[in-house]
């Protein structure tokens, strides 16, 4: 049978581009986002340091850096009993950091707690504290966040209370070994 099929064509070249078509319909307007945190601060202690205590009793952590806005400090000589004072009403985030180890002898129960208040006169927060067992000479890390309402005047800082025995901490210098940070996030509601 013969075909009358022939071989196929070349390509043709390409037509014009079409006209553009309409703009569609605006989208919905999403959420107000958060508003910027107006308050920000930060203590941290880099040059290391060593605290002793007895069974019970709350022990500040030095601090020998600050920085932050909107926030006032408050330390005694060489970064002891550091405070950072929120300045305005409002929720916070706040975050901590301690690496420490222990030369009591035998392990211990360490408390690293945040102190909440003002005048010096701090509360302890289940929320603002982490408790652990430390073998003796045994680097350990305690570390936290929580949001807290604060109002002007309510100041924070970090502390360590030992459980079980009297202690001698030693907080290893060189990076940041220790700090606290408030951030406010949004009004109180």
């Amino acid at each position: 049978m013969i075909s009358l099929k022939g071989a196929t064509g070349s390509t043709g070249s390409t037509g014009p581009i079409g006209a553009t078509g309409p703009a569609g319909a605006t989208g919905a307007t999403g959420p107000a986002g958060l508003a910027g945190a107006a308050v920000y601060g930060i203590m941290s202690l880099s040059n290391g340091a060593v605290i002793s205590a007895q069974i019970g009793e709350a022990k500040m952590v030095p601090m020998n850096n600050f920085f932050g806005s909107n926030v006032l400090y408050s330390a005694d000589n060489l970064g002891t009993n550091p405070t950072i004072t929120a300045t305005e009403s409002g929720i916070y985030e706040v975050e901590w950091l301690l690496t420490c180890k222990t030369t009591a002898g035998t392990s211990t129960n360490l408390a690293v707690k945040v102190g909440k208040g003002s005048n010096n006169a701090f509360i302890y927060l289940d929320q603002l504290t982490v408790l652990k067992t430390l073998a003796n000479n045994t680097e350990a890390t305690f570390s936290g966040k929580t949001y807290t309402t604060a109002y002007p005047g309510t100041a924070f800082t970090l502390v360590a209370t030992p459980q079980s025995t009297n202690i001698t901490l030693t907080i290893p210098s060189g990076g940041t070994n220790a700090y606290l940070s408030i951030k406010r996030l949004g009004d109180i509601v």
